[in-house]
């Protein structure tokens, strides 16, 4: 039998960071949530111990991006590897169709992407830390099936 946190189909996004130098990094999320309407906020939960979280604790921007059902390929390269140790966005600079916003990549395949100001991180006793963002920008690209966690069970690529 399923635990309960693995009965809903949670949309799956990658969350654009950067470090103080401009290099780009990619991760996979699944724990995010709009948390307000006025003004647009997300939650989004990031590992600890990441390049992701140090990136976003250090700059405070980045972009997430909503990703469509035919991404699934990305989740072993975006969320199974840790960039301290893999050049994840070499895999992508080759292998993905990719415009800018500002300064920073996003997939040009995703469903679309929001721009992200973190304005709060909270510590947790998990695995994660929560940042709060606000969002500055969004943009709508393809209107497709999105992703979702029951999508990667189906394809065996997530317990």
């Amino acid at each position: 039998m399923k635990k309960l946190w693995n009965y809903a189909p949670y949309p799956v996004w990658s969350l654009v960071s950067h470090n103080q130098e401009g290099v780009a990094n990619m991760n996979i999320c699944t724990y995010v949530t709009p948390h307000s309407m006025k003004p647009k906020e997300f939650m989004v939960a990031l590992y600890k111990n990441t390049q992701t979280l140090e990136n976003m604790q250090k700059t405070h921007h980045g972009i997430l991006q909503l990703l469509s059902s035919n991404q699934t390929h990305l989740v072993g390269q975006l969320g199974k590897k840790s960039s301290r140790t893999t050049n994840k966005m070499k895999y992508i600079f080759l292998k993905e169709s990719l415009a800018y916003h500002n300064t920073l990549p996003y997939l040009t395949n995703a469903v679309g992407f929001v721009e992200l100001e973190f304005f709060q991180y909270i510590e947790t006793q998990g695995d994660h830390i929560i940042g709060l963002a606000k969002a500055v920008y969004s943009k709508n690209l393809n209107e497709t099936e999105v992703m979702t966690t029951q999508i990667l069970q189906e394809k065996k690529i997530i317990l």
